[in-house]
């Protein structure tokens, strides 16, 4: 189905800038950087992969002076948003949170091939991780957001139970241009554009 999404009106339809030593079979060297213009965002049109970001990176976004950004700061949150149903991942649980909004699962599809490239990594000297545990150096199946084999978007996962509630307002067609804050710092409303105003 996002093979479909993907360059549509369902897309903001940006493209990376041209590479000089890479993307090499794509035209002019840029290939399509998918972005959800729909309720839900990108989750509504990407490939379902739940993959966090690397450790390394959070912490070296806090000592560039970003108190909170460190990986052990931010994982309560991962933690807290995730719902992990997966069976997998067993040895590395202390990583995934239980009874948060979005479903996270097991890659539920694949190929023969797939199971050739774990093999090819083990070959390799690699390990067999996973990329959401405490080390991104190595192979693995991804995790997918998804729930009983079907997609977990931001939408289904945070604002359709959420409907009911008198503070929720969608708008669609609508672009926000500023999150507004009250004094103590919290999100408490949008601007947006939205046909023309």
């Amino acid at each position: 189905m996002n093979a479909f999404l993907m360059q549509s009106e369902s897309d903001w339809n940006y493209f990376t800038v041209p590479q000089k030593h890479g993307l090499f079979n794509y035209n002019n060297n840029a290939c399509a950087f998918p972005l959800g213009r729909v309720v839900g965002g990108s989750s509504t049109i990407n490939w379902m992969m739940y993959v966090r970001g690397n450790r390394r990176d959070y912490d070296h976004w806090q000592a560039l002076g970003n108190p909170g950004w460190d990986y052990h700061t931010v994982l309560r949150y991962f933690k807290k948003a995730e719902h992990y149903r997966g069976t997998r991942n067993k040895n590395t649980a202390e990583y995934h949170g239980r009874g948060g909004p979005l479903s996270v699962d097991d890659k539920r599809w694949g190929a023969p091939l797939l199971a050739g490239y774990l093999k090819a990594g083990q070959e390799l000297g690699y390990s067999i991780i996973d990329a959401n545990g405490p080390e991104q150096i190595g192979f693995s199946v991804a995790d997918m957001t998804q729930v009983n084999g079907g997609r977990s978007s931001v939408a289904q996962s945070y604002l359709r139970p959420a409907l009911d509630r008198g503070n929720l307002h969608i708008v669609s067609r609508a672009h926000v241009t500023q999150i507004l804050f009250d004094d103590e710092k919290r999100a408490v409303g949008v601007t947006y554009e939205h046909l023309g105003k």
